[in-house]
């Protein structure tokens, strides 16, 4: 388990940036006003709405008005419908977290293409890979919850399984809006389960610096490049949508109905994703993190048989420097969460969590090691490890931690 990550706030223009917070903002209060939860633990959701805005700068009134219909249209069929939606939206949970499993994959994929050096074979291989990681592992789980509610309100069985054709189906006969203007001329009148279907078997020929696909009994077309680059932005466009009334809807559940708190995994870069996005109003986020067998102090590779090194890199420019060594430790409280079947072989009682904090305004570093007996007590008890930890630092640190922190 190892990730690099990006501050992506760089990639961004300040302007989507803040039109989505203010559209995700007046998204959740519509939500707090008709469903009496409070909305402000999905505000991170606003990242996904950028990218969104930035991949589809236009009809903004209809992505906002599909969005809040497609929510609604899930919640209240669920209401409505209980018993028949609740294994539904425990499954969807499980999905959308399979979902997340193969954006990493897709995304290291994505990766692959910022080498200048490659060539116009592989620059298309890995485009067309991307298109299969998007449909076929993403799009079609994180669908399911709207196919769940869309069968039950057409009184119809709810399969546990379904294919992206069934899927593309159901999409483009909901009722709203956004499913209805899916842009053909960008994905070249292609259908998106042809495109899967290309992807899937390689239907594809490179020539001369252009691409000729096959599809559909024998059809053919030639795209350049930057074509196919335009189907990628329609397909993962639609994949977003689908993700945001997924994500939204499920977030409103657990609020009304607890019992599905419990559904919830914990992917880790997910987490580390979320975890910046409210670091961010102190000034700090997670730059990178890796769980591994060993570790390296001081130029030495240090390592106990039995034992794993959760390595953790935050950096900061806040003033506050102990503030941030807070924020570290709390970020304890959902990277715990990911330590399960799921996601490694480790128990979470034979890890060492380690902390790198550099603080950018003069470099300097400081090093935290906790082990698995300070962990319980912050898990048992936030409040007052913390507590404790401040008292300890203010009190009894050694002089070059207490510089480090700026503590007189």
């Amino acid at each position: 388990m190892k990730a690099k990550l990006e501050f992506e706030e760089d990639d961004f223009p300040a302007e989507a940036t803040e039109l989505s917070k203010d559209i995700m903002q007046r998204v959740l209060d519509y939500f707090q006003s008709i469903y009496n939860n409070d909305m402000s633990v999905s505000f991170h959701h606003n990242k996904l709405l950028r990218l969104l805005i930035c991949l589809k700068p236009y009809n903004l009134d209809m992505i906002i008005d599909s969005l809040l219909e497609s929510v609604e249209f899930i919640v209240d069929t669920h209401d409505s419908n209980i018993e028949k939606m609740n294994d539904s939206v425990k499954n969807s949970f499980k999905k959308r977290d399979e979902a997340l499993y193969h954006f990493w994959e897709y995304h290291c994929t994505a990766n692959l293409l910022k080498d200048e050096n490659l060539s116009f074979r592989k620059k298309t291989a890995y485009r067309f890979g991307m298109i299969h990681q998007i449909s076929e592992h993403m799009l079609k789980r994180e669908a399911y919850l709207l196919y769940a509610a869309f069968q039950v309100s057409n009184i119809k069985d709810i399969k546990v399984d379904i294919n992206l054709n069934e899927t593309i189906q159901m999409l483009f006969s909901l009722p709203f809006e956004y499913f209805n203007n899916i842009d053909s001329c960008n994905l070249k009148n292609v259908s998106v389960n042809q495109w899967r279907n290309i992807a899937a078997h390689s239907s594809y020929e490179c020539k001369n610096e252009t691409i000729e696909i096959s599809y559909s009994n024998h059809r053919t077309k030639i795209i350049t490049l930057k074509e196919l680059d335009g189907v990628i932005a329609e397909i993962y466009s639609l994949r977003l949508f689908v993700k945001l009334v997924t994500n939204l809807s499920l977030d409103i559940l657990q609020m009304k109905f607890p019992e599905y708190i419990s559904e919830s995994r914990f992917v880790p870069e997910t987490t580390v994703i979320d975890l910046n996005a409210y670091y961010e109003r102190f000034e700090t986020r997670i730059a990178s993190f890796k769980l591994s067998d060993s570790i390296m102090i001081e130029d030495q590779i240090y390592k106990v048989n039995g034992e794993s090194y959760f390595e953790i890199e935050i950096k900061s420019t806040y003033i506050l420097r102990l503030e941030v060594v807070k924020l570290a430790l709390l970020s304890l409280l959902q990277l715990t969460k990911t330590i399960n079947e799921c996601n490694s072989t480790v128990k979470l009682e034979n890890i060492v969590w380690v902390f790198k904090i550099i603080f950018l305004e003069d470099d300097a570093i400081l090093f935290l090691s906790i082990s698995f007996d300070e962990v319980t007590i912050l898990l048992k008890n936030p409040e007052g490890y913390l507590e404790m930890i401040e008292r300890k630092l203010l009190q009894s640190s050694e002089a070059h931690i207490r510089s480090i922190l700026k503590i007189k």
